[in-house]
């Protein structure tokens, strides 16, 4: 195991941690200071194998950056912490819906190819172990282009 929650190094924050039914984690890792992020890591894999690893540090703007959503009303929250690579947008969440009277939690990672505008791929965690997406929000600039909005 690799630091303190596989693929996570000792001295960062966990903000996000799961797995997949295929044995494969999905985290988010990093430090902020009071006012901004030192360095956010998005890493996907298993602890012998990290298939891909993304980092935004304290001077990457733009094109390096992580970006947030979020949108609230009762009983129901959805945030989202995304990135682009490349041609590809990945999009960490955590969807919490409870308007009907039962409790709905669905976390992972959706993949979505921005030339062509279609999603590739949304893989599911089977177990969640941390998730601290919200407390990025104030950190990082709003996604305009989600249709999650820019309330924060």
């Amino acid at each position: 195991m690799e630091g303190h929650i596989d693929l996570c190094p000792v001295q960062d924050e966990v903000y996000f941690y799961c797995t997949t039914k295929n044995k494969k984690t999905i985290s988010l890792c990093g430090n902020k200071s009071s006012e901004k992020i030192v360095h956010l890591t998005y890493r996907f894999g298993t602890p012998g194998k990290t298939e891909l690893s993304y980092t935004q540090g304290k001077e990457d703007t733009g094109s390096n950056s992580f970006y947030a959503n979020v949108y609230e009303r009762y009983r129901t929250e959805y945030v989202e912490i995304s990135f682009k690579n490349n041609r590809y947008e990945y999009r960490i969440f955590n969807y919490y819906d409870a308007a009907d009277g039962k409790e709905n939690v669905r976390n992972g990672v959706q993949v979505n190819d921005t030339e062509s505008g279609k999603e590739i791929s949304t893989i599911h965690c089977q177990d969640t172990k941390i998730e601290k997406l919200k407390s990025l929000v104030p950190y990082l600039e709003c996604d305009t282009d989600s249709a999650l909005g820019c309330s924060k």
